[in-house]
């Protein structure tokens, strides 16, 4: 699957060809990303992943101990 997407998806932003499609993938902040208090409850914008990647969902952050919760805390403000 990462092989695929390597070779026919792009990064590439040539605004001439696809503008259309890129104005649809740009998030913009909006009111509804600040509720409770948050610059973006959305986490925008996200760091660039340096390979592509097949993720899998995370746990729900809540059911986890506070260990963890933790550690990911400063992982997400590390990046």
């Amino acid at each position: 699957m990462v092989s695929f997407v390597d070779k026919y998806i792009t990064c590439e932003n040539n605004v001439n060809e696809m503008e259309d499609l890129v104005n649809s993938q740009m998030h913009r902040h909006a009111k509804t990303c600040k509720k409770m208090g948050h610059v973006c409850r959305f986490n925008f914008p996200l760091p660039p992943m340096s390979k592509t990647m097949v993720l899998t969902p995370l746990e729900d952050f809540d059911n986890l101990d506070q260990d963890k919760q933790k550690h990911i805390k400063q992982n997400s403000d590390k990046i």
